[in-house]
């Protein structure tokens, strides 16, 4: 019998994706380029603690085997980047959370701010695919791909649904 998890206990999403050959953590790169969801948010803390864990363990370790000091030097800016990336995207979904959004947005950011809008307004992706009518697989496959392929009419329905209203300025 496999065991069950309560929503609260499952274990996170992973949040990288490790190149074939790679090493780790040290070469991994991050499978979104935003979090969405809560449970995106936890794979992002836990990556984020194992990152600096890892860093820590690593320098220490290198020390101690007398690793050339520009071996070690590489290792920590590389890690190091991943920390601020994951970081980034961390304090990015804070923000939305708290509702912090620009008032004009260029068209090729569309995706990324449908998404910072409805994490603003506290909607999740159920109760928006309810609201406008399609299935939640839908808006969770749109925002993966941060709606590049969005059309005019959903973007419209989705700001309606959000209580919003977008305008487009075309100016040459």
């Amino acid at each position: 019998m496999s065991k069950r998890y309560r929503s609260s206990a499952r274990p996170p999403l992973p949040f990288f994706v490790t190149p074939s050959g790679g090493r780790g953590l040290r070469d991994a790169r991050p499978i979104r380029p935003m979090i969405r969801t809560s449970a995106e948010r936890r794979s992002a803390e836990v990556a984020l603690y194992l990152l600096e864990r890892d860093l820590e363990r690593h320098l220490v370790e290198f020390q101690t085997l007398g690793v050339p000091e520009p071996v070690v030097d590489r290792l920590q800016t590389t890690m190091e980047a991943r920390i601020t990336q994951v970081r980034g995207q961390l304090a990015e979904h804070d923000a939305a959370l708290a509702g912090a959004l620009g008032t004009a947005v260029p068209l090729s950011d569309l995706g990324p701010a449908l998404i910072r809008l409805r994490l603003a307004r506290g909607v999740t992706q159920r109760a928006l695919a309810e609201a406008i009518g399609v299935h939640e697989s839908a808006i969770s496959r749109g925002e993966r791909k941060l709606h590049t392929d969005i059309t005019v009419a959903r973007a419209r329905a989705i700001f309606e649904a959000l209580g919003c209203e977008a305008t487009v300025d075309v100016s040459g």
